[in-house]
């Protein structure tokens, strides 16, 4: 019973961990905007900027921390259930 409940946490675990991921790639693309910025004088050309918006790429960043931590969490219970075949338990 412990073998089978540590594989299910850990599938929902990693379940999770893939959301976190495809939110922090969403996060990320929300966070970086890129606007052309107008001409000073008729000599000159438009120059693209970029904004960087802090909150959103911080939470990119937390959501792939998060995804790691649950990795790793999940990959520890199936270690020390003895779910994971081929490895030795010190």
């Amino acid at each position: 019973m412990r073998r089978t409940w540590a594989v299910l946490v850990a599938v929902v675990q990693a379940v999770l961990a893939v959301v976190l991921v495809v939110v922090a790639v969403w996060c990320w693309s929300r966070g970086i905007e890129v606007a052309d910025f107008p001409p000073y004088t008729a000599d000159t050309t438009v120059q693209p900027v970029t904004f960087y918006s802090g909150p959103w790429l911080g939470g990119a960043i937390g959501c792939v921390v998060l995804a790691g931590l649950l990795v790793v969490d999940g990959l520890r219970r199936l270690w020390s259930a003895g779910a994971l075949p081929g490895l030795v338990r010190g």
